[in-house]
């Protein structure tokens, strides 16, 4: 009865490793030119909004369809796939397991975005999740562990960790210097209000619309990946880009 919260517990040990991480990381050059200029914003989101409210949108897109593709594998499959048969603690089992591949594949396409550019990788997922999202809706609905297995490592593992792994970046090399932390807070952190917190919500209502079937939130799926890729495509490449 008291296992689940040792995770919870243990949870303390890593914001204590995040802090003293974060106290070590000096600053970047870039920032400490703009702090020695005594360049200041009284408010920074309004000089956002202003001037780079075309970044802002453009990050925001790129960045909802990663947040879309965690929702839809990790939220709305887990559920999907226990209510049409799936063993409730297999399917949270494998969740777990494709979370580590999440990982491992995040931190390569982070590196492959330092070789080849945060656009390509994007787009690359992008238009790989496009293409697996039937097959993966399929899998995740037909009652069985093995195909929610297969889902969730397309899913979650190889599209939405070559998604993640570049996200960042790219969303902080689309702002100036002067309004990278707010312009990249803003983009990143309303792409996971829309994304992650309306996600489930909305593949539940176009289930209902499509009396049960699958094929309306196949084309959300596509279409966010869409536009995604498409944001990506009409901004500048970061990597080698002098950011000042």
């Amino acid at each position: 009865m008291w296992g689940w919260r040792v995770p919870f517990v243990l949870s303390a040990l890593l914001i204590a490793v995040g802090l003293v991480i974060r106290l070590k990381v000096s600053e970047t050059p870039a920032f400490k030119r703009l702090e020695a200029a005594g360049e200041q914003r009284r408010v920074p989101l309004l000089d956002v909004l202003r001037n780079n409210s075309r970044a802002v949108v453009l990050g925001l897109a790129a960045t909802t369809a990663f947040y879309v593709c965690q929702a839809m594998t990790t939220v709305w499959g887990v559920s999907v796939a226990v209510a049409s048969g799936a063993d409730k603690n297999g399917v949270l089992n494998i969740k777990a397991a494709a979370a580590v591949l999440t990982l491992v594949v995040c931190f390569y396409s982070a590196r492959l975005s330092d070789r080849i550019g945060r656009n390509r990788v994007l787009i690359g997922a992008s238009v790989l999740g496009a293409a697996l999202a039937y097959p993966m809706l399929w899998l995740m609905t037909n009652g069985t562990l093995w195909g929610f297995g297969v889902a969730i490592v397309l899913g979650n593992g190889l599209v939405q960790g070559f998604l993640y792994g570049p996200i960042a970046a790219y969303v902080a090399e689309q702002f100036p210097t002067r309004n990278r932390y707010t312009g990249a807070s803003l983009a990143y952190q309303g792409a996971s209000m829309l994304g992650a917190g309306f996600t489930p919500m909305i593949v539940a209502g176009l289930s209902l619309v499509a009396g049960g079937g699958v094929w309306l939130i196949g084309v959300f799926w596509v279409v966010i990946l869409a536009a995604g890729a498409v944001a990506v495509k009409v901004t500048p490449e970061g990597k080698g880009r002098e950011l000042d």
